[in-house]
C-alpha cells in the first residue's frame, strides 16, 4: 500500500477525511468540515456560474450546513453560499 492509500485507509477509518487525503465532492462533506476547492467540473456555463459567485480552485470553504434533502450551506470568502447538492457533486475539496 502506497503512503498515499495509507492516508486515505485512515481518513476513512476515522470516519472522515483528514488532511492529505484525496478530494471530496462539496456535497460529501459533513457540517463542520473545512476545506480548499481544488476542482470544479461541469460545463462552460456551470463553471462561469460557480466563479462568478467567487468559488474558484483555491478558496477556502467551510461547511455550515449539509443536511439530507436540503441544499448544502457554505461559508467562502466572507460570502454564505446556498447550493443543490447535485451542484456540489461537481465541487471537488481537499479536506484541511
Amino acid at each position: 500500500m502506497t503512503d498515499s492509500e495509507e492516508g486515505f485507509v485512515h481518513g476513512l477509518n476515522n470516519g472522515m477525511l483528514q488532511a492529505g487525503t484525496h478530494p471530496q465532492s462539496l456535497a460529501q462533506l459533513a457540517s463542520g468540515q473545512k476545506g480548499v476547492v481544488s476542482a470544479i467540473n461541469g460545463d462552460a456555463h456551470f463553471i462561469g456560474r460557480i466563479t462568478a459567485i467567487g468559488l474558484t480552485v483555491g478558496c477556502p470553504v467551510e461547511i455550515l450546513r449539509n443536511e439530507r434533502r436540503q441544499p448544502v450551506l457554505l461559508y467562502s470568502r466572507d460570502t454564505m453560499i446556498a447550493m443543490d447538492k447535485r451542484e456540489g457533486e461537481k465541487i471537488m475539496v481537499k479536506i484541511t
